[in-house]
């Protein structure tokens, strides 16, 4: 029997969330004052609608409140609302707002530890791998981008509300995951994987032998894929026609798109395990366009092969499948068939 009681597990909660926060403040401590970069100019520097609080509920409703460029016009109220509040509280001052995007990323590495120590069926290990894969993502130099560059907010904001909703949707609370759930979709759209990977966690639990609710919560799934399509029209009755086209690389079709980003995935891993060269924006990256070019044929088969691995530890390391189950689906919505302005951008595998 172990002696491990819930006072003991708030206890390492805490002691976890103070090493995660001083983690987090000296490998960050160099960026607080960072200028605005890159795609900031237009979204925050010379975006009037953020300069005002009363503007918060036209971001609810107008496209053109997240740039003053028209192809980089969205829908992502919860995202512009944590901008307004920073420009109100430091102006165009960065303190406040890389403040906001430490405060996030400790979040999402407290939320992984949760998760990790919760939901992996990693017995009396769960504590000490839950703490080790939240240290991971706090000190991890791949995570730099979304922390320090301030308008790739929207990839820790999104990872916050997505890992709070799985949270609350593994342990069957309903209310706040579809709360949860509803601000992710409004702060990016990447979030609509989430009733597919919960599914995918359900399927995978119900194998398990430690595992104690093999049922499957059908009204909850049902009701997060109708908040999905709900999010999808919302975005797509507010959003340009023309702002959605300039998304896409042009010459680059859905599928030319879905073979390049093969590589794409093994690119991301590959900066997991030895992050060199990190840049805000690889416009160098090729192309696939043909499946029998190497980049594109032997990509596939190397996922094709990591994949039947993960999986033939389904039942031995469930773990084991479920982080290449969740890398798989959390990445796919900007790694699939929507053709986007870049193959790779070094902050979309953060929530993966």
């Amino acid at each position: 029997m172990s002696d491990w009681t819930p006072s003991k597990d708030a206890r390492a909660t805490v002691w976890v969330a103070v090493l995660l926060a001083l983690v987090i403040a000296v490998a960050y401590s160099n960026a607080l004052f960072g200028p605005f970069q890159f795609d900031d100019w237009h979204v925050l520097l010379k975006n009037p609608h953020i300069r005002s609080l009363s503007n918060i509920p036209s971001f609810f409703t107008d496209a053109t409140a997240t740039s003053v460029l028209p192809e980089n016009r969205d829908v992502r109220p919860l995202l512009m609302i944590t901008f307004a509040l920073n420009y109100a509280i430091s102006g165009n001052a960065t303190w406040s707002y890389h403040l906001v995007n430490l405060a996030l990323h400790w979040l999402a590495a407290l939320l992984v530890f949760r998760i990790v120590r919760d939901h992996l069926w990693l017995g009396k290990n769960a504590v000490a791998l839950a703490a080790a894969a939240a240290l991971v993502v706090a000190a991890h130099p791949l995570n730099t981008e979304p922390v320090n560059y301030i308008s790739a907010r929207s990839a820790l904001l999104t990872t916050v509300f997505y890992l709070a909703a799985f949270d609350a949707g593994v342990r069957r609370r309903y209310a706040a995951t579809l709360l949860f759930f509803a601000c992710a979709l409004l702060t990016k759209a990447i979030a609509m994987t989430l009733p597919l990977l919960l599914l995918a966690y359900w399927l995978l639990n119900r194998k398990q032998p430690s595992s104690i609710e093999g049922r499957v919560p059908w009204a909850l799934l049902v009701a997060l894929i109708l908040l999905d399509a709900s999010a999808g029209i919302y975005r797509g009755l507010l959003v340009p026609a023309h702002a959605i086209q300039a998304a896409h690389q042009p010459g680059v079709t859905p599928w030319t798109y879905f073979m390049t980003e093969w590589s794409a995935y093994l690119y991301y891993l590959r900066l997991f395990l030895w992050p060199d060269a990190l840049v805000i924006d690889r416009l160098d990256y090729p192309t696939a366009q043909s499946f029998w070019q190497p980049q594109a044929w032997a990509s596939l088969l190397v996922l094709v092969v990591l994949a039947g691995m993960a999986w033939s530890a389904r039942r031995s390391r469930p773990a084991i499948t479920f982080a290449a189950l969740w890398y798989l689906v959390t990445l796919a919505a900007e790694s699939s068939f929507f053709p986007l302005a870049e193959p790779v951008n070094e902050h979309r595998p953060y929530l993966a």
